[in-house]
């Protein structure tokens, strides 16, 4: 190749390979979901820490932080919409199911009380 093309050449490999990657980002965001919340104790409203909350049959979960705050993000959308299982788990506590549909690009608060058992 002539060198005096080079620098045009590498200009638009670089535009090629950062078109790629916004796409790649753009797909990420637009096919899949989020939620977040807080878990509480159903009688005193307290905040849950620990509390395990999962997609069922799935692999993503979160755990609850000390004011009862959790996120999942990146929830996979193999459609526009899904019906998903959300469990929320923590020891001394039932477990709550909850269903929930989610459309390509949501981002849903889900705030989950638990009974203490």
């Amino acid at each position: 190749m002539n060198k005096k093309y080079l620098p045009v050449f590498l200009l638009i490999v670089s535009f090629i390979l950062i078109h790629i990657a916004c796409q790649n980002v753009a797909q990420t965001v637009f096919d899949s979901a989020t939620v977040h919340g807080a878990i509480q104790d159903s009688i005193t409203g307290v905040p849950l820490d620990s509390a395990i909350v999962s997609v069922q049959n799935c692999s993503q979960c979160a755990v609850s932080d000390s004011n009862g705050n959790y996120q999942i993000s990146d929830i996979h959308m193999p459609n526009n919409k899904i019906v998903i299982s959300l469990s929320a788990k923590r020891d001394n506590y039932n477990t709550n199911n909850i269903d929930l549909l989610l459309n390509m690009g949501d981002t849903v608060t889900v705030n989950i009380k638990l009974i203490h058992n």
